[in-house]
Parts: C-alpha cells; structure tokens; sequence
C-alpha cells in the first residue's frame, strides 16, 4: 500500500512519509492488546497483525479480530509468514497453524518444538526448530540442508540469500557460507557486546 508499518508494544503504527498513525485498541476495537508482535502483508495485499491476544487482519481499511472461534489454538501470536494465495502462517505460543481461507487449522505433520518462524521474499517461510531447519511452501514442511554448520547455540535466525549466501546467527555468534568460504563471528570477540539480537 505504499506505506511503512512498524510493529510497537503501543500498537501497529503506519507511517505515509509525513506522519505517524497508530492502530490500537484506543482507535478500534478489534485490538484487544496494544503489543503487536508482528506484522505480514498477504498475496492480496491485507494487512496482518500478530498481537499478545490474538491476531488482526486488515482488508481495505477494515479490521477483523481472530481468535479461538476461527480456530486459533492460543491468543499470543509469535510470528507471522504469507503464504500462497490468501493463506498466512501464524506461530502461536501453542504452535504453527495456518488460514485455509475460513478457519486457522494446526499444520499437519509439523516438527515439533518450533522456536521460529520466519517469512521469506519470495513467498513461504522458514520454520528454526528442535528438529533442524525447514522451508515452509504450499504447507508442506522441506528439511532444508545447510552449507554452513549451524551455531553451538540454539539457531535464532537464517537468511537464504539468491546467490546462495547463507546467514545464521544464534544468541553469541553469526556464522556466514559466502563464496564457499565459512566464516563466524562471536559476541564479545569479533562482535561488540554479549548477544546477538537479530
């Protein structure tokens, strides 16, 4: 739509190049909780919201507020992916769900303990879990295998790029496979600080 949305603890905040307009339970009813979470555009180009008590969705300027009667197994949304079509991946604090277009229904065949779940450009998602990495596309779950040995540390974050660079980063260290080279960096050796936020 042409704007930038920003997700806040004060609600989702939408930004024209001038000023800013918040979307929060002051402004509309739907939000029952300010803390919005995350944020994802669909193939249709609606707005979701993912908040501490359940997940919003903007179609046209109009706000719809989902929770346990449309099939969402928990209220706290943890992260959010677009799928193909109209679908989104929602991660609850009670597992990955996904919109067949009139309900949220758990994904089948899931791996268990899903830490992570994180949208790619070109549609789908990658989803960190206890069982390794996965690539998320038509709702079906892909092992991906890595190029680049994965952190001693839980995984927190990959970015996939089209050159075929791959980024991880845990809670310590960024380890990197670019060119066919391995490189890691750790906080507090070759990166400022004690953690690795994103």
């Amino acid at each position: 739509d042409g704007y930038l949305w920003l997700a806040t603890e004060g609600g989702a905040v939408r930004y024209d190049g001038i000023s800013f307009r918040t979307f929060s339970h002051e402004t509309n009813p739907a939000f029952t909780s300010n803390d919005v979470t995350s944020l994802a555009e669909d193939r249709d180009g609606n707005l979701w919201i993912g908040t501490a008590d359940g997940l919003i969705e903007d179609s046209n300027g109009h706000l719809q507020r989902f929770g346990a009667s449309d099939g969402m197994p928990n209220s706290s949304v943890l992260s959010l992916a677009a799928g193909s079509g109209d679908s989104i991946l929602v991660l609850t604090g009670a597992g990955l769900i996904g919109w067949d277009g009139s309900h949220f229904k758990p994904m089948q065949g899931q791996p268990s303990s899903v830490d992570r779940l994180q949208p790619e450009a070109n549609g789908g998602a990658i989803l960190i879990t206890g069982e390794g990495v996965f690539r998320v596309r038509n709702m079906a779950f892909q092992p991906l295998t890595l190029a680049v040995s994965p952190p001693a540390s839980p995984l927190r974050g990959i970015e996939l790029k089209q050159n075929g660079a791959i980024w991880l980063w845990s809670d310590h260290e960024v380890l990197a496979s670019l060119q066919g080279k391995q490189y890691r960096w750790q906080s507090g050796r070759n990166l400022p600080g004690t953690r690795v936020q994103s």
